[in-house]
């Protein structure tokens, strides 16, 4: 959450960068065509999850389907991972193949219910590859580590300040994860138009379309 103090420091992230690629490399790896978001609550990081997942989809494959849900139940959103499972089944139902859950401990049932159904999931905010070995194609992650040391380091040369701080792909702030428990499941073609897509919104030459969050 943003806090406007001077002696604060209040560093978000961009999550629609790192659901880019995500968006990206779901796109490039479904069969049906048919993608499937489950998201907790309608708050801005979770909007931005949705919507930069959308955009990397369709710029990896036009024409792809999103189909969105959410938990929404403001008491347990992001700590029901039966509705979570339960969502996923739908989605899968109607032909998602890979599921993306921002839904913090929610979206752990969407793992599941990928893995029973032959389909793959995405984790959000930590690396999960290792939860479903085979299952989990990747993991959206927010580098909270990078964003603790960072200011570490500004209050150690004397630049720290108060204020927003924004952290995305060029400030390594956000990244997508490839490791032990999911490098057979992403090739060297799919990794290489995913880096593509990543050099092109650090430089600008992929915009990601605005968000509106409020």
């Amino acid at each position: 959450a943003r806090v406007d103090a001077p002696n604060v420091a209040s560093i978000v992230f961009a999550e629609e960068e790192v659901a880019f690629l995500v968006g990206a490399l779901a796109g490039l790896k479904t069969r049906n065509g048919v993608l499937g978001f489950i998201g907790g609550l309608e708050i801005p990081a979770i909007v931005r999850f949705r919507e930069g997942f959308r955009q990397g989809a369709a710029y990896a494959r036009p024409g792809v389907a999103v189909l969105v849900d959410q938990i929404a139940d403001r008491q347990t959103a992001f700590s029901d991972p039966f509705a979570g499972w339960r969502l996923a089944h739908g989605q899968l139902d109607a032909g998602a193949d890979v599921i993306f859950a921002a839904a913090g401990a929610s979206g752990l049932g969407a793992h599941v219910a990928a893995g029973e159904r032959g389909a793959f999931a995405i984790g959000v905010d930590d690396n999960q590859n290792y939860l479903h070995p085979g299952v989990m194609l990747t993991s959206a992650i927010k580098r909270i580590d990078r964003a603790v040391a960072l200011s570490i380091s500004r209050a150690a040369d004397g630049e720290w300040r108060g204020g927003q701080l924004r952290l995305g792909l060029a400030d390594g702030g956000v990244d997508y994860v490839i490791d032990r428990h999911n490098i057979g499941l992403i090739d060297a073609s799919t990794k290489a138009a995913v880096e593509d897509a990543r050099a092109g919104i650090i430089d600008g030459a992929i915009a990601i379309a605005p968000i509106e969050t409020d």
